[in-house]
């Protein structure tokens, strides 16, 4: 990493821009956000997610105080977990409440990285907030803590039975989005490639903060393991926002195998959810030589380091040598960086037998001037290796042939000359067994290569078009495509509606059921949507008790407006095939005619009655 001054200096600064609500517009894209319909004060939060995969693509799992988006005249008041980020895994956000237009707030953001990409697998992200401090945690582990009165004084407010003041409650929200080309330096550049993918929740819990209680958490507030979509607790969000490339909608929100699922689809693919991966601990590669030894950069034995602190991640090192999780795809659990010049990192190691070595260096850097050398009990056995000059997290192979170590106890003394070079680890393989310096890591971790080893020019990494992981959509093949997995639309049959006036085909990637020959569509609203239905002919009716089963219903009058009620949790009711929502009168104008009249549909429910009505 860049020396320790201005180590993320690159990142944009918490660019958090999640709720700046607008009038929902048409875009290219649906995606979709879950709110709590409890505001929550002082507690514990958290959530068990595998993020959305995809440059560009955001994860989200955070508290907002309603109306932040009025700021000045509402304090604004958000704390976030935010995953899937350009130049890191994953942020730690707090927004106060700040004096500059056209946000009046000040954000707090720390990136950091992961062993694994939150994409390929599921971590459980836990946010404390009491009245003194807020804290962030990753698997159990605390990755921040901020306590300073004067910076989040206004989060620690409280009322005199030292609750949270019911007007600095917060809402809990999770979900995902695109960012658009204005915040690609934040969020990546999003180009649609991984769509449709999605964003998965085990569960989400919350714990009221008691502070009179021994566990301060004791008290569940929400337990939600999403065996259902409970819209009791949680509501779907229906609008857009500047810098998101996409709308949020509700039909990209459901509940798939105990999981909560968001999806991100095109606007042809919405309603389309993805099955949610199994809850498996990431296959992370493990540097290897087929014979001889690695050496971890960050598993060091004695150091010299110019500056006090790791300014990397705590896991990978509890003294002032730097080191963060990497990110080379080639293994290897941290790199050592943030290097200053005369620094060194010395290793001793025990070897049973002489031998010459080819000693691999894994190592990155920004630019292609700064280098390192490797010593042999105090002899330089290397001569200078130079970074790649590609950025801080392209690791490549640099080679040093022909490196003697004799049996017994040796120190390997690896000193960063200029500084600002990256080391992942330093592989050595016995020239007397080696037969291509490069095959112990050839392999890319995409299954979309086919990856070998040439003698002259290193690794080599073939596209090839094999079968690739499954999206979980019957309308895409899904092929591997100039090195990724891609997933273009078929042709095929796909599931049937039971419907004998619909052929069942895929169009566009999506599950079609377009009206056939067999049946008159052209004055019989209901024709290719359902089969014998309820008839009536005055726009102003009263289906009384529905029952619990699914309906049909059709008219030729011009209806004016509806409303619905008494539908159990995941029952529809749609007219025209739009669905229509049961918590107030249905939006106007209604759907188009449809074949000169209107067709309403109910799926089935558990409730003793419900109904509808039109006029």
């Amino acid at each position: 990493m860049h020396p320790k001054s201005g180590a993320w200096a690159v990142v944009h600064a918490g660019l958090c821009l999640l709720l700046l609500s607008s009038t929902a517009r048409a875009k290219s894209y649906k995606s979709g956000e879950f709110i709590s319909k409890t505001r929550f004060g002082f507690g514990a939060f958290e959530a068990r997610i595998r993020s959305a995969k995809g440059p560009g693509v955001i994860s989200t799992f955070f508290l907002w105080r309603p109306d932040s988006e009025k700021a000045p005249a509402v304090p604004w008041h958000e704390i976030d977990f935010e995953m899937g980020l350009d130049s890191a895994d994953y942020q730690t956000q707090i927004m106060t409440p700040g004096t500059s237009p056209p946000m009046y707030r000040t954000e707090h953001a720390v990136p950091r990285i992961m062993a694994a990409r939150p994409y390929q697998a599921y971590y459980t992200y836990r946010i404390e907030w009491t009245p003194s401090y807020v804290a962030f945690f990753v698997d159990g582990t605390e990755v921040r803590r901020e306590t300073d009165p004067a910076v989040y004084g206004a989060l620690f407010s409280k009322d005199s039975a030292g609750h949270t003041p019911s007007n600095e409650r917060m809402e809990l929200r999770t979900g995902a989005w695109p960012g658009d080309a204005s915040i690609a330096g934040w969020s990546g550049a999003f180009d649609g490639s991984n769509v449709p993918t999605a964003h998965f929740v085990d569960y989400v819990k919350v714990w009221d903060y008691t502070p009179n209680q021994l566990n301060k958490f004791a008290t569940v507030l929400l337990d939600d393991q999403f065996n259902s979509l409970n819209t009791n607790t949680w509501s779907a969000a229906n609008w857009s926002f500047d810098f998101s490339a996409s709308d949020y909608i509700s039909q990209n929100i459901g509940v798939k195998n105990g999981r909560l699922v968001v999806a991100l689809t095109t606007s042809a693919g919405q309603g389309i959810l993805p099955a949610p991966p199994a809850d498996v601990p990431p296959i992370i590669p493990v540097p290897s030589v087929r014979d001889g030894f690695v050496l971890e950069a960050e598993k060091y034995d004695s150091f010299s380091d110019t500056t006090s602190g790791n300014s990397g991640e705590p896991s990978c090192s509890s003294t002032d040598v730097d080191a963060q999780l990497t990110m080379d795809p080639k293994g290897g659990t941290c790199y050592v960086g943030w290097a200053a010049p005369g620094e060194w990192l010395q290793y001793d190691v025990q070897l049973p037998k002489d031998d010459e070595y080819v000693v691999t260096f894994r190592i990155a850097s920004q630019v292609a001037t700064t280098y390192l050398h490797l010593e042999l009990d105090g002899v330089d056995v290397s001569g200078p290796v130079y970074g790649p000059g590609l950025g801080w997290q392209t690791f490549v192979d640099a080679l040093v042939p022909g490196v003697f170590i004799g049996a017994g106890a040796h120190s390997l003394r690896l000193v960063f000359d200029s500084g600002d070079v990256n080391v992942n680890y330093l592989a050595f393989e016995r020239v007397s067994t080696a037969t291509d310096p490069c095959e112990m890591s050839c392999d890319d971790g995409n299954p979309c290569t086919t990856d070998s080893c040439d003698r002259l020019t290193g690794c080599q990494f073939l596209n090839n078009t094999l079968a690739c992981a499954d999206d979980g959509n019957s309308c895409t093949n899904d092929v591997c495509a100039a090195g990724a997995c891609t997933h273009p639309n078929n042709s095929l049959a796909c599931s049937d509606d039971n419907n004998s006036c619909t052929n069942d085909v895929c169009s566009a990637g999506v599950c079609t059921h377009p009206s056939n020959n067999t049946c008159n569509t052209s004055t019989v609203p209901c024709a290719g949507l359902c089969t014998n239905p309820v008839i009536f002919t005055g726009n102003n009716f009263n289906s009384g008790n529905i029952g619990s089963g699914a309906g049909c219903y059709q008219t030729t009058a011009s209806l004016k407006g509806g409303v619905c009620g008494n539908f159990a949790s995941g029952r529809k009711l749609t007219v025209n095939g739009v669905q229509m929502s049961c918590a107030g009168n249905w939006p106007s104008p209604l759907p188009a005619k449809r074949n000169a009249g209107y067709c309403v549909q109910t799926t089935p429910g558990a409730y003793a009655w419900a109904y509808f009505a039109t006029w």
